[in-house]
């Protein structure tokens, strides 16, 4: 839950976000949310399946308020899919899966790369690319090792160029534990990416299956 807090009359009003569905916080952190909740004076949920998974005493007063990106920031650019492939080395006739997911627990690499290993065996022709950093780095490239990915499983680290990253992808993949409204999944359908995601918190108000993922 993120606070803010702006001075009227002398007392602070208090506003305050909450970006995960309860389910993803431990039982301390639930008492401790549905406490702190008496005192603010505006309360905001990213996402329907967010505010639902609160406490139903606490729950009174939390509207949804669904964010938003920059979206002149995610367009496709002459150019990005042809130069941002021949960087990696991926074929024209490669079919790439993006991810763009932090090295944390609730982003499920673990699951990500087995999954990833399957496709690859089916079909040689696939690759998948994951951009992001965080405190997992090390577990994860020692199992990407252990898998034996290779190239076929691009660990890409910190990049400034998410959207032409983007561009260069065919399918965009989230294999998140729990989500609020996942930014990512809402650049890759500006970038028009279709999205294969697991269906947790409000990742499928964004994916429609069957139509965009």
């Amino acid at each position: 839950m993120l606070g803010h807090t702006v001075k009227r009359a002398g007392r602070p009003v208090i506003v305050s976000t909450e970006h995960n569905t309860w389910s993803s916080y431990r039982l301390g952190t639930r008492l401790l949310n549905a406490w702190l909740y008496r005192q603010d004076a505006v309360r905001w949920a990213v996402s329907e399946p967010v505010r639902r998974s609160i406490w139903r005493f606490a729950r009174p007063g939390v509207r949804t308020l669904v964010h938003g990106i920059v979206t002149e920031d995610f367009v496709s650019r002459p150019g990005d899919r042809e130069r941002v492939r021949a960087e990696l080395g991926i074929a024209p006739d490669e079919i790439v899966a993006c991810t763009v997911a932090n090295f944390r627990p609730e982003k499920a690499y673990p699951d990500l790369l087995a999954a990833a290993q399957h496709v690859i065996t089916a079909d040689p022709r696939v690759r998948f690319l994951a951009v992001g950093q965080g405190p997992l780095e090390p577990d994860i490239r020692a199992l990407h090792s252990r898998l034996g990915l290779g190239d076929r499983f691009q660990l890409l680290g910190y990049r400034s160029d998410v959207a032409a990253i983007l561009s260069a992808a065919d399918v965009f993949v989230l294999a998140s534990h729990f989500e609020g409204y996942p930014i990512a999944v809402m650049e890759a359908l500006r970038m028009g990416l279709p999205v294969a995601a697991t269906a947790v918190g409000g990742v499928p108000d964004a994916v429609e299956e069957g139509t965009v993922g």
